[in-house]
């Protein structure tokens, strides 16, 4: 693993192979119309080196925001929420990341006629 950035591509292709899991609206792509639909954002990271030799570790994070209908309870989400915690579970290893924590699920909210509910899913690399 090189970079944070490598970090977060190695997140996305995981939740990319989720089996049974809705369309991906990706950053600065096309949109997506259809709900439910997974939002994915990536905020800010950081890399530290650890050692006099150079070897570093960093945390990455990525935000998959679900949408559904808003007004139409909040079952769907709920589900796929679980869907997600269930397919990043805490120790896996995978494209030179390790999930460090089951992924969190913050704060509904509703907005613009859809109904929100984060996942957010970290992962720690060494290089």
């Amino acid at each position: 693993m090189a970079t944070v950035i490598d970090a977060q591509n190695a997140l996305l292709a995981r939740l990319q192979a989720m089996p049974d899991r809705p369309a991906i609206a990706y950053p600065n792509d096309k949109i997506v119309e259809a709900k439910p639909r997974i939002v994915v954002q990536f905020p800010a990271a950081a890399q530290t080196t650890r050692t006099i030799g150079g070897c570093s570790q960093g945390d990455a994070e990525m935000v998959a925001r679900i949408e559904t209908k808003q007004h139409e309870l909040t079952t769907e989400a709920n589900t796929i929420a679980e869907q997600i915690i269930a397919w990043f579970r805490p120790v896996q290893r995978f494209g030179g990341v390790t999930i460090i924590e089951a992924p969190s699920v913050r704060a509904q909210f509703s907005e613009a006629g859809s109904f929100h509910l984060p996942v957010i899913i970290r992962g720690r690399f060494y290089t």
